[in-house]
Order: C-alpha cells, then structure tokens, then sequence
C-alpha cells in the first residue's frame, strides 16, 4: 500500500530524518523544515503545505508547497509521478514556481506542461567547494558594521540591488526593514569603496552541514576588480568557520561565473532548475 497525504506533527521526525539523508539534493527543503517546521505558519510566505508520499509505511518523498506559490521536493520512489492525488495537489496549490534538482522538477513539468500556457526555464548548476583552505587569501574588503551604515544610503544601494535582480522594489520602509532583518539572519557582507556602498554577497542559508552562497552584486562601475571574487572567499570561510561546506546555484549559460566558482575550487554536483510557469 501507498499515501500521499498532508503531513501533521507526529510527522515531525520521520521527515527530518528523511531530508537529514538526502541534505545535499534538497538544501532548501531542508532548510525550511529546519527553520520553520511542517506546521503551516499563514503569516510566514515561506512556510505551507508539507506532503508525504509513503510506500509500506516508508517516507519516500517529501513536496511543500508555500505561501507564496512555490514547489520545493524531493522523492525517491518514482511511483509517485504515476499517482493523479499527487497532479491533484499541484492543481489544487497551484505553484508559480517549481524549483530544485533537475531529475526531481522536470518529471513534474511533464506532468503539469498540459495545464500550462507559459513557462520560463532557468538551467543551473548547484556547485559545492570543498577547498575552503585555499580561500584565505583574498584581497582585503572594506566592509562597514551594518549600524554604522546611514539609512539613505542604504536604501538607495538595496534599491539598486533589488532592481538588478529584476525584483519589484516594494515600500522603502519596508524594503529597509526586512533588508536589515535579513542581513542579521543570514550574515550579509556589504563592501564599500570611499563610503559609498558598492557590493554585497550573503549566505542565503544553512542546513545542518551546508551554507548556501548568494547575492553576489557589484555596482558595474566597480566590476572587473576582484571584489565580487573576494567576497565569495570571504563567505566560503565564514561558512568553514560556522562548522558549514560552501554552496551556490549559477546559471549554466553564465559561463564566466561557473569559470570563477571552478577556479575557487567549487565543483557541479548536479543540474538544478527553477521553472516559472502560467497556469489556463
């Protein structure tokens, strides 16, 4: 016999020793139940609907579906893609965004392509180091205590950075704030140049034994000098020094970027895909 059901607390252990087994092919699934847990929080966009697919009593496949319309998974019984309950519950959910390692997602576009009059497809790959002892030379940054920081100029730099992802830039109260929060949690370096702010990069965040890298940005003005380098060595031993292995998702077809990750000593582990779609 086999279930696909909600998850409920008494839940809680089986599904953390799933994920603790399978950390490396779903960081951020794990991430999430790590952080927030399997009960919905309504007010919280990146908690929602944990779901299990179970086979003889065994867990074997773990799918959340957010707050804010995303599809994170991870399975080891391919029986799963065969069950229409599990197409229910993507039409019942309806997730914008599908996203993870390419041989959990794409079988579930194959599954949804029908119901879907447009999608936009991002090809990357999911890069660890394993190096960090190298990583300790890198060229000294300028980098400000946050609350020595002036509020203008922050906003305007986290604007410029919210509009060079190709993000909505929200109220600037509220952009400040979470910014802020944020860079708290998840150990935002910000590099200035004359005290002006003109770079950052972040650990997005951690599991158990994995920090994840992000957010690398460099004013264009600033470019082709090595910061953008020194800053992924700065968090790579940050991350060594949080007891962590460094990671990070690039976009295959940004070829310079996977030249320079590959030469910091960060290997491919696999193909990761992020899907955007539009539903009929």
């Amino acid at each position: 016999m086999d279930d696909f059901r909600q998850l409920v607390e008494s839940d809680h252990a089986v599904v953390g020793n799933y994920l603790k087994r399978h950390e490396m092919e779903s960081p951020e699934l794990y991430h999430r139940y790590l952080n927030l847990g399997i009960k919905r929080d309504t007010k919280n966009r990146k908690s929602g609907w944990f779901y299990g697919y179970f086979s003889k009593d065994q867990l074997e496949g773990v799918f959340l579906f957010t707050n804010n319309q995303m599809l994170l998974c991870h399975y080891t019984n391919k029986t799963i893609l065969d069950r229409v309950i599990l197409l229910k519950a993507i039409k019942h959910h309806k997730p914008r965004f599908f996203m993870g390692a390419e041989e959990f997602i794409q079988p579930l576009w194959e599954l949804v392509r029908k119901t879907v009059v447009d999608c936009k497809y991002i090809e990357s790959l999911y890069m660890v180091c394993n190096e960090v002892e190298r990583l300790n030379d890198f060229e000294e940054l300028d980098i400000p205590d946050l609350e020595d920081i002036d509020d203008r100029q922050l906003v305007s730099f986290l604007m410029e950075v919210e509009k060079a992802f190709g993000r909505p830039v929200t109220m600037v109260q509220s952009l400040k704030e979470n910014r802020i929060k944020r860079a708290l949690e998840t150990h935002t370096v910000f590099v200035q140049n004359e005290g002006r702010l003109m770079a950052q990069g972040l650990i997005e965040f951690k599991t158990e034994s994995l920090a994840q890298i992000g957010g690398i940005y460099v004013n264009p003005n600033m470019r082709k000098r090595g910061i953008g380098e020194a800053i992924v060595k700065k968090l790579c031993v940050c991350a060594k020094d949080l007891g962590k292995t460094p990671t990070l998702i690039v976009e295959r077809k940004n070829t310079p970027a996977v030249k320079l990750y590959e030469k910091l000593g960060f290997k491919p582990i696999y193909k990761h895909i992020t899907l955007e779609v539009t539903y009929q």
